[in-house]
Order: C-alpha cells, then sequence, then structure tokens
C-alpha cells in the first residue's frame, strides 16, 4: 500500500495546455480528460466516476485527477494502478526525496515518476547521489 505521507505536501497545480483545460465539458458534452494527452503514456486503470474526475480537474487540473485516482485505486487495493496514478502526478521535490529513501532511485526510474521539480531542487544528479 502507498503511504500517504508521500502525499501531504502535495499541491494541486495548473499546468495543463488550455486545450486540455477546455475539453472537460465541451459543447455541454463530457469529454474525457486523460493524462495520455499530456504525458504520452498510457493511462491506468480508472476507479472515479466522470462527476467526480471533472469536479477534482476543475479544483486543481490534471494533477488533481492523479492524485485522487491514485487514491481511490489504492483504496480498491490496486497496488499497480495507484503507484502508476501516482507517478503522473505532479510531485513536489520532498515528496520525491521521501520517495527515493523509501524505495531508491530505480523505483522512481522504473515508474516513471517526473521528476523535474526534484531536479531543481537538488540538481540534475539527484537520483545518482547516494
Amino acid at each position: 500500500m502507498i503511504s500517504m505521507d508521500v502525499m501531504k505536501n502535495v499541491v494541486p497545480v495548473m499546468r495543463e495546455p488550455a486545450p486540455v483545460q477546455e475539453s472537460a465539458v465541451q459543447g455541454g458534452s463530457r469529454v474525457s480528460v486523460s493524462p495520455e494527452i499530456i504525458l504520452n503514456r498510457p493511462e491506468p486503470k480508472r476507479y472515479l466516476d466522470a462527476d467526480k474526475r471533472d469536479a477534482l480537474f476543475r479544483e486543481g487540473g490534471m494533477n488533481a485527477v492523479c492524485l485522487g485516482e491514485s487514491g481511490a485505486a489504492d483504496h480498491a487495493g490496486d497496488e499497480e494502478a495507484s503507484w502508476a496514478w501516482l507517478a503522473m502526478a505532479d510531485l513536489p521535490a520532498d515528496s520525491l526525496a521521501f520517495l527515493k529513501k523509501q524505495y531508491g532511485a530505480s523505483f522512481i526510474r522504473e515508474r516513471g515518476f517526473l521528476t523535474h521539480r526534484a531536479e531543481q531542487v537538488y540538481g540534475s544528479d539527484w537520483l545518482d547521489r547516494v
């Protein structure tokens, strides 16, 4: 199971390109909001219904959707999907450092976590340092 300590400092970020933000509701029809558009990787299994996803998206963008789906997958016992959704979130540097300490650098690389925030704070070689 995922330690919720990882998510304690995560702040939803509205960074998606405008076409993605506008696609949540288009012409009165609901259009699927997907991290595939943003991250160019397959989407893990969804656990939230469309209304909950839309509400999360309006509140905090795709980051909030990824965190919500991660928590829902964890609650459903789907550890793989939970980690996959969490890896798609834009986590702060200290949360990534916590993951490195708990699981190792290879875990972060293999899961495909977004590491740009940690690189800004700790340097581009932060995963390679002990």
